[in-house]
């Protein structure tokens, strides 16, 4: 099993600091996770909050998760935190836009078909237009791309 995590915006350090207890002393991911889960590979995906196009980031996570991937698929479960809720939504949308128009469908397919569950957690479904979802828009920074935290 894979579990793919999006942060909040918590700054250029968000991918983790999302993920911190309260006290700041333990990230959950790192600390606790895979205790609970150790046959699971546990990634965050990381990205700065910037007027960028949406499409940009998907493109990236598309090279990043799925194209450049030299392994076979497992199960999935993506987790999105706040504004990473969104983001995934913009993504998965994005993937089928792409099988529909037929680039890359057979890798992309083998994505989506791996993909078992996606959580939300504080994310805004509601709270947001798609032109202000725009404004919010999740860009390239200085981090972005896929980073996995455990090898288990």
């Amino acid at each position: 099993m894979e579990l793919l995590f999006f942060p909040g915006p918590q700054g250029k350090d968000g991918y983790k600091a999302t993920w911190m207890t309260e006290d700041s002393e333990h990230c959950w991911l790192e600390d606790w996770l895979p205790e609970a889960f150790p046959e699971a590979r546990i990634w965050t995906v990381s990205y700065d909050l910037a007027e960028i196009d949406p499409e940009l980031i998907s493109e990236n996570l598309i090279t990043t998760l799925i194209l450049s991937r030299s392994y076979g698929w497992c199960p999935m479960i993506l987790v999105g935190h706040c504004v990473g809720g969104l983001v995934i939504k913009e993504f998965c949308s994005f993937v089928v836009n792409k099988i529909g128009k037929g680039e890359n469908s057979k890798r992309l397919q083998e994505f989506l078909g791996s993909v078992r569950g996606i959580a939300f957690y504080g994310t805004p479904h509601s709270a947001y237009t798609q032109s202000e979802t725009s404004r919010l828009s999740v860009g390239a920074g200085e981090k972005k791309g896929l980073s996995q935290e455990h090898y288990c």
